[in-house]
């Protein structure tokens, strides 16, 4: 935990917009958040300075905007064609999601950036039939995916001890005490936490979109298990304006200490103030 690399704002870029060259949207709102993500761009300016003969396409880009402080309108149609490259046929039809956006994007990444939003649960069995906990492996993930209104059994808790501790499930499987593969309680526990946590409100639905108000806060504490205490700021919020099938994305992003909308090339000041349409919130631990 004390090897987390804290939020710098030496690292955040400042403000521009970015051109839709069409529906693109989800990935401009995507790179804004990033943009204001201090230990992302900080391991990218880093990770340059080390692949000076061969740098990352991705990395150099956001290097010239966020350390040369040159401008680029056009990042998301560029890092859109490098996602593209070496892939038969379009990557993207039309509207995205901007979680499937982000899950791409990772992966093209190298390890030293991906493991920035890595986070690990460790995976507990409650066998019905010996009535033992067992431990299985490990799952690692990227984003906090969390019930909008933070409910587990129609119990609201804080969004802090819902990241946690989630929802128990019951699935079958093979308890590692006695082999029985009947149905099991599993219950996950986070071990690891990374330096930026994305939390994703589940606000679709086979019946569409949820008008959920989600009550992200602007600050997160962890009290961990060994006793150390974890804090997060909000850094962005991601919004998304329409259904299921299709809308609008923009991003709500702090730059040091003011916030801004970035709505493709359109730039205002804004706050932190979660709405209805706020789909995923980035978090910088501190």
């Amino acid at each position: 935990m004390s090897g987390l690399i804290k939020y710098n704002t030496t690292y955040v870029c400042q403000p521009q917009g970015l051109i839709n060259t069409g529906s693109i949207c989800y990935l401009n709102s995507l790179l804004q958040a990033l943009m204001g993500c201090s230990s992302f761009i900080e391991q990218i300016h880093k990770l340059s300075l080390n692949t000076i003969c061969n740098p990352d396409p991705i990395a150099k880009l956001f290097v010239d905007i966020c350390i040369y402080n040159k401008k680029n309108i056009n990042l998301g149609a560029n890092i859109y064609h490098i996602l593209q490259s070496g892939i038969d046929g379009k990557l993207f039809e039309g509207q995205q999601c901007f979680h499937e956006g982000f899950d791409i994007m990772i992966n093209k990444l190298s390890t030293e950036l991906s493991q920035l939003f890595s986070h690990t649960y460790k995976t507990y069995s409650f066998c019905f039939e010996c009535k033992q906990w067992s431990q299985h492996k490990k799952s690692i993930e990227n984003v906090f995916l969390v019930n909008p209104e933070f409910k587990i059994d129609g119990q609201q808790l804080q969004i802090e001890k819902y990241i946690l501790t989630p929802e128990m499930k019951i699935q079958n499987l093979n308890c590692g005490l006695c082999g029985n593969g009947k149905e099991k309680k599993i219950k996950y526990i986070l071990s690891i936490i990374p330096e930026i946590l994305i939390v994703i409100a589940q606000k679709y639905n086979i019946s569409g979109k949820l008008n959920t108000n989600t009550p992200f806060p602007e600050f997160l504490n962890f009290n961990m298990c060994s006793n150390s205490n974890i804090k997060y700021i909000a850094v962005a919020q991601i919004e998304h304006i329409g259904g299921k099938d299709g809308g609008h994305y923009y991003s709500i992003s702090r730059r040091n200490d003011k916030w801004y909308n970035f709505n493709d090339m359109n730039i205002s000041y804004a706050e932190f103030k979660p709405t209805i349409n706020t789909y995923a919130v980035f978090y910088h631990v501190i």
